[in-house]
């Protein structure tokens, strides 16, 4: 029994952890100035349009760049979200269909806030 709270406790310990690196590692490393700054090589990686997202990329290809970007596997981002990695990897592919709250916990993590806008079109 105490094996296993211990392991949690380790477990609960470097989730922090590496929340905290991430944190700091998004400070120095922002994401906009990397796309701001490396635009080029960016514009083919964009590929189909979708609005309201950032550069006009899809909301599962900014996840998997900024993922990229801040240096952490998708395990990492599923440990640190408490979604499990099959989620994860279905979001990244274009093949999973996630829910808001899934995309906001996930992108929260990532250093990136979510906003929704509903506009009346006529």
């Amino acid at each position: 029994m105490h094996a296993k709270l211990r392991k949690k406790q380790y477990s609960k310990a470097k989730k922090q952890e590496k929340s905290q690196k991430l944190i700091i590692f998004y400070k120095k490393n922002n994401i906009l100035y990397l796309f701001l700054r490396n635009l080029d090589s960016f514009v083919n990686f964009a590929g189909k349009v979708q609005y309201n997202t950032l550069l006009g990329m899809k909301i599962q290809e900014v996840m998997k760049l900024q993922r990229k970007a801040l240096g952490i596997t998708q395990q990492d981002l599923a440990d640190m979200s408490e979604i499990a990695i099959s989620t994860i990897k279905k979001i990244e592919s274009g093949k999973g269909n996630p829910s808001l709250s899934t995309v906001e916990k996930i992108m929260d993590i990532l250093g990136m806030e979510v906003k929704y806008e509903i506009r009346q079109t006529v």
